[in-house]
């Protein structure tokens, strides 16, 4: 599917069109006042839909729509006095209605989706953002996309003490987010769960859920499933709730356990796992993990090496440490730069937003390889499109990005239970494996810093992934959207 502008975009093409061909039968003048018309009509067209994602200044939406019903009421008056074929005057006017009528649903019969994540590791947001960014490239502005931190909107005390929670047990005591994992992976704890945080959120969940009135609701994040449906759980709401499964393979209970339409996974692997959980098969959609669109774009990498310093001629190891590194991911970087072959390896090191370990790396660094230290960059795209191999954790999103990517993965670290599934993938398809070590780290390196390009490889990806995720997810929404009592 290529990109679309919104239906009011390309229904203003269609009358630019239409007045384009009144041009040679119109006096000067007025042909000279056709062109300018149509680009005035244009540049408002353009304000009124991409003022829609920053704002919801309804004033300024009303304002805008008036300035193109007066240049349509004045285009009305003009072209029977310049024009004289009547016929070419009602059929310019029948394409001005059409506009007209399509400024009407724009304003005010546009849906809205909803789209529910938590930050709660990078996965769950990562998700939600590709599905909006998605939904505009593929639908422009036809409808009302907004995404959503629900805890954090809804409990500011629950989201400040599960994320401190997350992130200190994650990463410094992951035996201890093991416990929590494993013991809350069943349908009891998880129904404690649900009623002892349901009176403090519920209300606000209420309230937000009324105030947006969305036609669709997409969830990232699976615990409170089970509370949103049960607000929508009124026999004549056609209105669906989609889940999107971030992670694969091993699928946490609470995924599993919200009264939900439609979940969506990443691949084959992990639809088994919810067909074994008794999962309808209607109900599971296999479309992908969701990827932000500059994964869909064409790369140049000898564009890419100049602009990161890489030599192409080199075998490239991308390592991502991220946000949420530590001073544990630096200890592989400083074992591969002693012992890799400067002449053929070379390292780009992505430390996201974590500028002190960065900082840190590169003061101690003695450079042996060629190792770029880069902060966060929108270029993970671009890199991982000309990379050999990956180092990193098993998160869900850098996953499924890699293996749309078809980039073999070196994993370091995880965290128990959640990311165990998405190891499994990678060892069940031959696409990466576990290296704690340094020293089996460098063993990893070696063994698979040539299988990129080699066919067996990308006959293994192949089967690993969904190609044009993001399309076939977007697709699937908007048809919900559209129809939603036919799904």
């Amino acid at each position: 599917m290529a990109y679309q502008q919104s239906t009011l975009f390309r229904s203003w093409q269609e009358l630019t069109e239409h007045l384009s061909t009144l041009v040679p039968h119109s006096p000067p003048a007025f042909a000279q006042h056709l062109l300018d018309e149509q680009i005035e009509l244009g540049k408002t067209v353009f304000d009124l839909t991409n003022d829609v994602y920053s704002l919801e200044d309804r004033e300024t939406k009303k304002e805008l729509s008036h300035i193109l019903r007066r240049r349509l009421t004045i285009l009305r008056q003009l072209l029977p006095q310049y024009i004289s074929s009547d016929a070419f005057v009602s059929s310019a006017l029948t394409q001005i209605n059409l506009f007209e009528g399509q400024i009407d649903h724009f304003l005010q019969k546009r849906k809205r989706m909803l789209i529910f994540y938590f930050s709660m590791g990078n996965g769950h947001r990562v998700a939600a953002e590709a599905i909006a960014e998605g939904m505009r490239h593929y639908f422009g502005s036809d409808y009302i996309v907004e995404t959503l931190d629900f805890l954090e909107t809804a409990s500011t005390f629950f989201n400040s003490t599960s994320k401190a929670f997350y992130d200190a047990s994650s990463k410094s005591l992951p035996d201890m987010w093991r416990l929590w994992f494993e013991a809350t992976d069943n349908p009891g704890s998880i129904k404690i769960i649900k009623y002892l945080t349901y009176p403090v959120i519920m209300s606000k969940l209420e309230e937000m859920i009324q105030e947006k009135n969305p036609d669709l609701l997409v969830s990232t994040f699976p615990l409170f499933n089970y509370t949103i449906k049960h607000i929508w759980s009124n026999p004549d709401n056609a209105k669906k709730i989609v889940t999107v499964i971030t992670d694969s393979i091993r699928v946490h209970k609470a995924w599993l356990m919200t009264d939900t339409d439609y979940f969506i996974v990443s691949n084959p692997d992990t639809a088994d796992t919810l067909r074994k959980s008794g999962i309808d098969e209607k109900r599971i959609q296999i479309l992908g993990f969701p990827l932000r669109m500059g994964f869909y774009q064409p790369v140049d990498p000898a564009a890419v090496a100049r602009r990161f310093h890489l030599d192409p001629a080199k075998k490239t190891i991308l390592y991502s440490i991220g946000t949420g590194g530590n001073k544990d991911d630096l200890q592989p970087l400083y074992y591969l730069n002693e012992h890799l072959d400067p002449d053929r390896v070379q390292i780009a090191a992505v430390f996201g937003n974590n500028r002190k370990l960065k900082e840190s790396f590169e003061k101690k660094l003695h450079p042996r390889v060629s190792i770029k230290t880069l902060g966060w960059t929108d270029q993970m795209p671009a890199l991982m499109s000309v990379a050999d191999l990956i180092i990193t954790k098993p998160g869900g999103a850098i996953v499924m990005e890699s293996v749309d990517k078809e980039l073999p993965m070196v994993i370091t670290r995880l965290i128990p239970g959640q990311e165990e599934g998405n190891l499994a993938l990678l060892e069940r398809h031959n696409l990466g494996r576990l290296a704690i070590t340094p020293r089996e780290i460098l063993k990893a390196v070696l063994d698979m810093i040539d299988a990129r390009h080699d066919k067996a490889y990308k006959q293994r990806f192949q089967k690993a992934k969904v190609s044009h995720s993001t399309e076939k997810i977007c697709s699937f929404l908007h048809d919900l959207m559209d129809n939603p009592s036919a799904n």
